[in-house]
C-alpha cells in the first residue's frame, strides 16, 4: 500500500440562505436606528471597542425572540424554517439567545466561542448576514479547535497542508451554523458608515426527543 495523508475528525459547518432577508433587513434597520443609542457600550469581557451590539439589552433581544412582535414574527419564521429543515424531526430545537452586531467604523470582534457560561448549554452558534458585502466587509473567520495543540503535530510545520483558520465565503442573506465550541472572530475592517456590516447571532440548544420520552 502506498503511503497517504488522510484528514480525520472534520468539523462541520452548515452554510445556507435565509429566504426573505430583505424583509428582515427592512424590520431590523429602523429598530437599530430607534434603540441603537443604548447599544454603544462594550459588553463585559469583550475586547472590541466601538462595536454597536444589543448583546446586553435583554428587552431588545426579548423583542427579537417574541413570536408576537413584528420583528419576532419575521425572524423566528425564517430561522425556525432553516433549523427544522436541517435537523431531524426527532430533535427539539430551541433558540436560547439572540442579538445583533453592527460594524461601521473598522470595528472587530475578538476570537471567542458560544460555549460555556451562558443561560443554557448551547450546542450550535448561528450567524445571519443581514447586511453584508464581501467586497468591503471583513469575513467571519473560523479557527481549528485543535490549533493550540498542533505544535506537536507534523502538520503544524507544513502550511501547504495545514492552516489553523478559514474565512467563510458569505454573501448578504447567508446563514451559518457552527458547533458552539468553535472559535471565531471578525477582524478590523474599513469604515463603511453608509453600508454597515450587520449580523444577527443566536444560540441553539438541541434535545433528542426520543431520549426525553425514555426518561
Amino acid at each position: 500500500m502506498s503511503p497517504y495523508l488522510k484528514h480525520i475528525f472534520p468539523v462541520n459547518m452548515y452554510h445556507g440562505t435565509v429566504e426573505n432577508n430583505a424583509a428582515i433587513k427592512e424590520q431590523i434597520l429602523p429598530l437599530i436606528e430607534k434603540y441603537g443609542n443604548r447599544h454603544n457600550i462594550t459588553p463585559e469581557g469583550w475586547l472590541t471597542n466601538r462595536l454597536k451590539t444589543s448583546f446586553d439589552d435583554e428587552d431588545f433581544n426579548s423583542m427579537m425572540l417574541d413570536k408576537n412582535s413584528d420583528i419576532g414574527k419575521v425572524l423566528l419564521k425564517q430561522y425556525i424554517n432553516v433549523l427544522e429543515n436541517f435537523f431531524d424531526r426527532n430533535f427539539s430545537v430551541e433558540i436560547t439567545d439572540m442579538w445583533y452586531n453592527l460594524y461601521s467604523d473598522g470595528e472587530y470582534q475578538e476570537a471567542h466561542t458560544h460555549f460555556g457560561t451562558w443561560k443554557k448549554q448551547n450546542h450550535f452558534a448561528c450567524i445571519h448576514f443581514v447586511s453584508y458585502n464581501p467586497e468591503i466587509h471583513s469575513p467571519l473567520r473560523l479557527y481549528d479547535p485543535s490549533r493550540h495543540i498542533r505544535v506537536s503535530s507534523f502538520e503544524f510545520f507544513d502550511k501547504r497542508i495545514y492552516s489553523d483558520n478559514v474565512d467563510v465565503n458569505a454573501r448578504e442573506g447567508d446563514f451559518i451554523m457552527i458547533p458552539a465550541y468553535l472559535e471565531h472572530e471578525v477582524n478590523p475592517g474599513q469604515p463603511t458608515p453608509d453600508y454597515p456590516r450587520i449580523t444577527i447571532s443566536f444560540n441553539v440548544c438541541v434535545t433528542d426527543i426520543e431520549e426525553d420520552d425514555d426518561e
